[in-house]
């Protein structure tokens, strides 16, 4: 004798609805967008209460492609910028896992959209991110900063810009870059963003607002300072913030 196995109408309107919910869940789940180092996502628009979902790996071993050496974690730096636009948006970060208003490794939740977590010697990993619409949020911008400092000035790597994501008014930043013999140019270029930064350039030294073999001090960030036939060995150049330095980028290049 057969025997059959009946699904009653009550269990199985139950295991179809249970299906259906989990399927319509999985259709709602937020995409997770992938940040790459110092590439804003601009554009962002929530409505209230709403939320998107970002993720940023931080490597193991290799520091970014814009530094020449290995580095420790000591010298590392992880940034999460929220800028521009209207409204209120939160951002949350934690390492390996999604957060939310209770699970968190940091936070920002100040008032408007100006929003900036930073992480010293962050661990490797997938660092994840969630921007919570607290009022509409429309044309906002999110950018990530994995950074490395070499005794405290940035390595330059010739023909690779370095993107400086925020400069208060006032403040200075160095970096350096090794300059091999028989080089014909050396050039320092500032560009892009808002605001007026200004370079000074020495060699062999670091350079203050006095002292310095080369300044370029005009009114915006487009700043140009060229050697020709520089000498080798070590240039130390210092960006200065006339006024609040935003997503300029500085590349240093030789030939």
């Amino acid at each position: 004798m057969k025997f059959f196995h009946v699904v009653t109408p009550s269990l199985f309107s139950a295991t179809f609805f249970l299906f259906s919910l989990l399927l319509c869940e999985a259709a709602q789940a937020s995409p997770v967008t992938v940040l790459n180092n110092n590439v804003a996502i601009n554009d962002i628009s929530l409505e209230v209460g709403k939320s998107a979902h970002f993720k940023f790996e931080v490597p193991i071993g290799l520091t970014h492609s814009s530094f020449r050496s290995f580095a420790t974690r000591n010298n590392t730096s992880l940034t999460f910028h929220l800028s521009g636009g209207t409204g209120d948006g939160d951002i949350y970060v934690r390492l390996g896992g999604s957060p939310d208003t209770l699970n968190y490794l940091q936070r920002s939740i100040g008032d408007g959209n100006t929003e900036i977590i930073t992480i010293t010697a962050p661990h490797p990993g997938t660092y994840y991110l969630t921007l919570k619409a607290v009022q509409s949020v429309q044309h906002a911008s999110l950018i990530a900063n994995y950074q490395v400092t070499l005794n405290s000035s940035t390595q330059l790597v010739p023909h690779v810009p370095v993107f400086n994501t925020h400069l208060p008014t006032g403040q200075l930043t160095t970096y350096t870059i090794t300059v091999p013999p028989d080089k014909k140019r050396l050039t320092f270029r500032l560009f892009g963003g808002t605001g007026d930064g200004d370079l000074f350039v020495k060699f062999a030294s670091k350079p203050t607002i006095y002292s310095f073999d080369a300044i370029s001090n005009g009114y915006t960030n487009a700043e140009r300072i060229t050697f020709v036939f520089p000498k080798a060995g070590t240039y130390y150049v210092v960006l200065g913030a006339f006024q609040e330095v935003r997503n300029a980028l500085l590349i240093a290049s030789y030939d």
